[in-house]
This record gives C-alpha cells, sequence and structure tokens, in this order.
C-alpha cells in the first residue's frame, strides 16, 4: 500500500495577504511585528484554512502563531479548532534557539528575547566568545548545552501542546551559527558526522522531542533547518537517528538544487519533506522564473518539485502559503501544488480541464488559457535576454499577436473568469508597452 503523500502551507503570521489586499509587498521574514487587527488575524487564517480544505492540503504551519498583539493561546485555539473541523491540521512552528521560541515579541516566559534578557549567559557566543549580534543587536541565540536552555525547550513544547493542543508542532531551526563555548564543542564533537550546523539543530531538538514523546498521542512532527541544504542534502553522512522516530525532517529546496537533485539519494528515504521555503513570497528568490507580473509563477517549478519528490520517495511538500488567491499568479499556484503533489505525472491538458476549469472558462478555453499563459511567460523570459532595438521591436510584435489573441477571449466571457483573463491580458501589455 502506497504511504500518504502530504502536502503543507508554510506562512509566517505577520506577512498574510488573504484579505484581498492588492498591497503586493511583504514585510521581513524572522519575526517581524503584526501591524493588522486581531479580527483580520483570524480571517485571514480562515481563508487559507478555507482554500486548503477545498484543494486537499493537509496542514497549515504557522509561524508567529503566538502573539499578545493577535489574541495569544486564546486565538490560536480557535484556529486550529477551526481546521480540525474543515479537516486541515493548524501547526504552531517553535524556534529551536532561534525564532523567538514559542511565543513572539512579548514579556512571555516562553519568548526567546524575554528569556535571553533575563538570563543573557545562556546565550549561544561567537569563536571569539562573545554572544551573537545581528544588525547591532543581540542575535537571540541558545547556547545547546547549557542545562536551564534544555530545561526550557523541553518545558515550553510541553505547555505548547497543553495549552493549544494541536495536531502536530513544527520545530523551525534558522541558524546559521552554532555555539563556540566548551561545551557545546563537546557535545558536539560525541555526535556522528560533519555537519557542525546539523548537529546543533539535533542537540537543540532533543529537550523539544523528548517533551513531544511526554505528552502521548499522534502528533505530528517536522524538524525544519534552513541551512542543512545546502551543506549537507545530497550526502549520506547526516545521522538522523539524532532525531526520534516520531519526527519528520523537512529540506529546504531552491531551484538550483532541483536541477541538481541524485536520483535515489538514501539520506531523504522515509519521512522526509521537502519545503520550497521561497518560493512564492520572495519576489526576487532563486526559485522561480523573476518578478512576474509582481507574483511569480512557478507552475513548471513546482510539478518538476512534486514529480522529484515522488521519485525519491519524500513524505511530502510545503509550500509558503502567505500571499492569497486574488493574486492569479498565485492562485495557479496552489492549484498547481495541489494537482501535482497528487498525480505528478498529470499532463499539462488534463490539469487545465480538471483542475483550471471552469474558473478560468469552459475545458477547452482553460486549456487555451494555460497555452496562452506560457507564451507569455517565454516572452517575459525572451524579454529579460534582449539588448538591441531589433530584438525587442521583434519581441513586441510576438507579444503584441499574443495580446490581442487573449483580448478577443478576455471579451468573450464575464465574472471571475474574465478577471483572470484580464490579469493576462495585463502581463503581455507589458511587453507590448
Amino acid at each position: 500500500m502506497q504511504e500518504k503523500f502530504y502536502t503543507l502551507f508554510w506562512t509566517w503570521d505577520h506577512r498574510m495577504q488573504w484579505s484581498g489586499d492588492a498591497n503586493l509587498s511583504l514585510p521581513a521574514g524572522e519575526a517581524g511585528p503584526y501591524l493588522k487587527s486581531s479580527e483580520t488575524f483570524l480571517n485571514e487564517y480562515k481563508c487559507l484554512i478555507d482554500y486548503a480544505s477545498q484543494r486537499q492540503i493537509d496542514a497549515v504551519i504557522v509561524a508567529g502563531m503566538l502573539r499578545k498583539s493577535h489574541g495569544g493561546v486564546r486565538a490560536a485555539k480557535k484556529l486550529i479548532d477551526y481546521g480540525r473541523k474543515r479537516g486541515v491540521s493548524v501547526l504552531p512552528s517553535a524556534g529551536t534557539g532561534s525564532y523567538d521560541g514559542f511565543v513572539v515579541q512579548t514579556d512571555d516566559h516562553y519568548c526567546l528575547s524575554s528569556w535571553l534578557e533575563r538570563h543573557p549567559q545562556l546565550a549561544a557566543i561567537d569563536p571569539a566568545g562573545k554572544p551573537y549580534t545581528r544588525q547591532n543587536a543581540p542575535a537571540l541565540y541558545l547556547c545547546s548545552s547549557k542545562e536551564e536552555n534544555q530545561q526550557w525547550l523541553k518545558q515550553g513544547t510541553q505547555w505548547l501542546i497543553d495549552k493549544l493542543e494541536p495536531e502536530g508542532i513544527f520545530l523551525s531551526h534558522g541558524r546559521l551559527e552554532v555555539c563556540h563555548c566548551s561545551s557545546c564543542k563537546r557535545s558536539r564533537d560525541s555526535l556522528e558526522g560533519s555537519d557542525e550546523i546539523f548537529k546543533e539543530f539535533a542537540n537543540l531538538t532533543s529537550p523539544m522531542l523528548q517533551a513531544v514523546q511526554g505528552c502521548g498521542g499522534n502528533l505530528m512532527v517536522i524538524c525544519a533547518s534552513e541551512a542543512v541544504v545546502d551543506r549537507a542534502t545530497y550526502t549520506n553522512t547526516i545521522p538522523l537517528q539524532y532525531f526520534a522516530s516520531l519526527a519528520s525532517f523537512s529540506w529546504e529546496l531552491s531551484l538550483q538544487s532541483l536541477k541538481a537533485w541524485p536520483a535515489g539519494n538514501t539520506a531523504r528515504r522515509g519521512k522526509h519533506l521537502g519545503q520550497l521555503h521561497h518560493s512564492i513570497s520572495e519576489p526576487n528568490s532563486s526559485f522561480g522564473v523573476g518578478d512576474f507580473h509582481r507574483r511569480q509563477l512557478l507552475l513548471d517549478e513546482i510539478r518538476s518539485a512534486c514529480r522529484h519528490a515522488h521519485g525519491d520517495s519524500l513524505s511530502g511538500l510545503i509550500l509558503n502559503g502567505e500571499m492569497g488567491i486574488h493574486s492569479v499568479s498565485n492562485e495557479l499556484n496552489y492549484l498547481g501544488f495541489s494537482a501535482f503533489c497528487r498525480d505528478p505525472q498529470l499532463t499539462w491538458e488534463a490539469f487545465a480541464v480538471q483542475h483550471l476549469s471552469p474558473g478560468f472558462g469552459d475545458p477547452e478555453t482553460s486549456y487555451k488559457f494555460l497555452q496562452m499563459l506560457q507564451q507569455s511567460i517565454s516572452l517575459h523570459r525572451e524579454l529579460v535576454k534582449i539588448s538591441g532595438p531589433q530584438e525587442r521591436h521583434y519581441l513586441s510584435r510576438e507579444a503584441y499577436h499574443l495580446f490581442t489573441e487573449v483580448a478577443r477571449v478576455t471579451e468573450a466571457i464575464s465574472g471571475e473568469s474574465q478577471r483572470r483573463w484580464a490579469w493576462l491580458l495585463g502581463s503581455i501589455a507589458e511587453i507590448v508597452l
């Protein structure tokens, strides 16, 4: 019997754009401030959960789930219950020695910045023996060997599970640094393998996984490190036994890593997930075709990732889910993610007929949309390469012919289908003009 292939959306609370807001910019990533109302927090996540339920997405990961500014524990429990009733697991993200721990930007005991402010002697130190800094401020990195920190991580995990009763938890390690105190060095030296960052992550995660095991139940546990993919993804030397058998491990993937992905890599066999971390939210990231209509359209890349993931026996994929479907390119990304995760061999024609219709028109019109969209993407890519006025003129002429075809279809349809075709018309107009 084939094992289930999981699909998950990953989000930062302060970067959510599911309210229909036309603002195309996103704030910075780690622990940014939440500037909206508590009602907007709940409403945006409910919209995402509803969509995830419709598209058979298994879970939504929420970094920054616990903040006083948008309701704290009470609001988080509402979201978890809302998702549970709709078949979508809502997973709180907890920082393993960074990402502000369990509660973001508050004086709470389980907020990492507050913990280190009260106990500065527990911070990780750099090679010079000083606490790490980031942009001239404390970097909020825990020393992984300090007993007080080990207990804090264990108790914080127990507290989080007891308070929220989630169906799972996402343990996120965003550090590229290790603690250079003598105790941490000895601890890492005692572990098998050559990757220091990975071993630091294992040491920080260990007490958290002990807490999960102590709580009982059947929680989905995902350990995720942004650093590991570049250093050790394609080797067989990572000692995954340091992560309890109850946990899955998440690898961050990029377009470059997908191109270099070898078949049959035993290091990723079993309970492993691929995370397309910067696939949608970062307009200038390496994963995608560039800033296409100010939103990245990544259907080709997503289909490739799904095929690789199934072919290499990963247990699932994680995609950024912060931007709403008011962006047509983003809607297409989500439709592709949902469809190709379930059937990675799905043809483009079948995808258009089964998943774009009726939202983009009848089956024939939906397939025509996809074909014209692919032509538009090719033209955008060519536009980046050309230098002379003659080449520009030739490309503009091609784009104009495509523009007139799309305009003809757009005028013949109505409603939401017309809005989506008008978006395509606008993206082609950028080349013509």
